[in-house]
């Protein structure tokens, strides 16, 4: 995970996150005042003790594999999914909403607040 997550900022500084366009995604970003700029850049500023779960296989794509986080923005847990597209080594966000269920990190204490 941590060769992962190295790897996966290492491509979107790169180049850029590119973030998949579903609706809940754009709708949780809006609703937390995040434009896509704005969530680059917490995703460039993940570390371990943001770790939820993973790497799992993505159910749409058994050939993919995602690493799964969890932040706290404005007093929000956000969850997020990510993989890397290897092929064409590009940094890819598949989830980022708020969280649909409370998250456990098993490398950090629990989430405080954001000030």
């Amino acid at each position: 995970m941590v060769d992962f997550l190295k790897t996966f900022q290492e491509l979107a500084t790169k180049d850029r996150v590119y973030f998949k366009s579903r609706s809940k995604n754009l709708d949780s970003m809006a609703e937390l005042g995040l434009t896509p700029m704005l969530a680059e850049q917490m995703l460039l500023e993940l570390d371990v003790c943001d770790y939820y779960k993973g790497m799992s296989q993505e159910a749409g794509d058994p050939s993919e594999e995602v690493c799964e986080f969890g932040v706290n923005h404005l007093g929000e847990a956000v969850y997020i999914k990510l993989t890397i597209d290897k092929k064409r080594q590009k940094a890819l966000c598949i989830s980022f909403h708020i969280a649909e269920r409370e998250m456990q990190h098993p490398l950090s204490e629990p989430l405080e607040e954001e000030t």
